[in-house]
């Protein structure tokens, strides 16, 4: 329960916190839940994206992804070798 409260406060904390604690509670979800790493990156790039700028990429979204990706080959890991609950 309380895994899916953190979850939902790395999903709304880039509206009300900076951003090292966004990527702090982020970093402590992903263990349990990894594609919230996307989403907050998603988020991210949709609140703070500069309007002016057309062609820069989206380096939040690019950074949730990598994280994503190595958050599920870790959790894959894990779950093969260490027995979780």
């Amino acid at each position: 329960m309380i895994v899916r409260l953190l979850a939902l406060l790395a999903l709304v904390s880039p509206f009300f916190f900076p951003w090292p604690y966004t990527l702090l509670l982020t970093g402590l979800v992903m263990v349990r839940y990894p594609f919230v790493a996307l989403a907050v990156g998603l988020i991210f790039d949709a609140l703070y994206a500069p309007s002016f700028l057309h062609g820069t990429l989206p380096f939040a979204t690019i950074g949730g992804a990598l994280a994503t990706t190595g958050a599920v080959f870790i959790r894959r890991f894990i779950l093969t070798h260490v027995s979780l609950p």
